[in-house]
């Protein structure tokens, strides 16, 4: 929205409501790692661990089409495949045509390498992500959402004793 980015207050709403959900999930995660190990420092490095695991078959990093297929159970457990989904069906579905300049596309601005970007659904498609799972990703965030926290909530109360 502030730097022209699908040039509306739509786009800009969605996208702080999937930082948030981000930010609760992965807060929700921290507080259930933290109340699995009694250690602080084991629990950084274990919470570090994750979140690479959860970062990498995200499609942040790796487009996901091109994940091996012995490590599809990451990518569904990843609560970044999720927000990587959500925000990019948000920011591209009705993108619109994307105008390219000649020096743009000698500097590979506008192409991943194969091919050039057309428009929002082109560059959809070339990040592997169906416009139609943009329903199923919000569920699943809160569902970890939920997971996390009662998981948290059950380490936390097997360490606490009630007297």
């Amino acid at each position: 929205y502030m730097i022209g980015f699908a040039g509306d207050n739509d786009f800009y709403v969605e996208f702080w409501s999937v930082m948030m959900c981000l930010m609760l999930v992965a807060s929700a995660l921290g507080a259930l790692i933290s109340a699995l190990f009694p250690d602080g420092s084991l629990a950084l490095a274990i919470g570090a661990m994750i979140m690479m695991f959860s970062i990498i078959p995200s499609g942040f990093v790796v487009n996901l089409e091109k994940i091996p297929v012995y490590y599809l159970w990451m990518k569904e457990i990843s609560f970044c495949t999720y927000a990587w989904r959500w925000l990019n069906i948000a920011a591209w579905q009705d993108f619109g045509d994307i105008q390219c300049s000649q020096s743009d596309k000698d500097a590979n601005i506008c192409t991943d390498g194969r091919q050039q970007y057309e428009n929002g659904g082109s560059v959809l498609n070339i990040l592997s992500i169906n416009p139609d799972e943009k329903d199923n990703a919000i569920m699943m965030l809160f569902v970890l959402l939920a997971v996390f926290r009662l998981l948290g909530l059950l380490a936390l109360r097997r360490r606490v004793s009630f007297n």
